[in-house]
């Protein structure tokens, strides 16, 4: 069933402001909880979604699932084009990634009742139009986020660039899709990460400073069952 407790959920997509609305579905023979919230004519403006991994198939075959739906173009992206911050941020919420000209990245998530938290972090490398996540060894939880993306646009519309996540943020998209299909052009942008800013000069080096293990990001109590004390709890004697 739907939990409130978002750290202790299997998997959180936040991109805007949950309101109301809860039902279970399945995926396979996987059992999905999904949390939607319509803030938005048409739009689910929320999706709470826990799924189990999945294997990392050629880029071609993500794409036709895609390209069922709605026609896009498959973009071939350099390292240097895919560098840079990339987000689902909505008014009050987002996740964030953050992907570093050196190979490292760091995948975040915050909301006005979170602070930023560091779910994932590692190296980067983009391998046949796939974006690819692997994770330090001292990501010790399973943070059941998207570590394979496919790099596409709308062929018609917005052309912005999207990340969607083959591991998770696909099956957001599907079944979205499923229930109202007149907006899947807005379901695939709301299911993807778009490109949020390039990394200007200095950016890089405060970035990696503000999201490094000694900074309040670095939360690894967040992940376990006891979760993190609050920030006026007193331990210890």
């Amino acid at each position: 069933m739907c939990n409130s407790r978002l750290p202790y959920l299997d998997h959180c997509v936040i991109l805007t402001p949950p309101d109301h609305c809860c039902f279970d579905w399945k995926i396979g023979e996987r059992e999905t909880t999904v949390l939607s919230c319509a803030i938005l004519p048409g739009l689910f403006a929320a999706t709470l979604i826990a799924v189990s991994e999945v294997p990392v198939s050629p880029s071609t075959q993500w794409l036709d699932r895609v390209g069922a739906k709605i026609a896009v173009t498959t973009l071939n992206l350099s390292t240097t084009e895919i560098a840079g911050i990339w987000s689902d941020e909505g008014p009050t919420a987002g996740s964030y990634l953050y992907l570093f000209p050196d190979g490292i990245f760091v995948y975040t998530e915050a909301a006005d009742i979170m602070p930023e938290t560091i779910y994932d972090k590692g190296t980067w490398r983009v391998e046949s139009n796939m974006l690819m996540l692997a994770p330090d060894t001292d990501v010790t939880w399973n943070p059941t986020t998207d570590r394979h993306f496919v790099m596409l646009r709308v062929q018609s519309g917005n052309p912005e660039p999207l990340l969607l996540g083959v591991d998770h943020r696909i099956h957001v998209f599907e079944h979205l899709v499923a229930a109202k299909p007149k907006s899947t052009p807005d379901y695939l942008v709301l299911s993807s990460l778009r490109k949020k800013s390039v990394w200007a000069n200095g950016a890089v080096s405060r970035e990696k400073a503000r999201l490094g293990k000694n900074s309040k990001a670095w939360r690894p109590c967040w992940f376990t069952d006891a979760g993190c004390p609050h920030p006026g709890t007193v331990t210890g004697k």
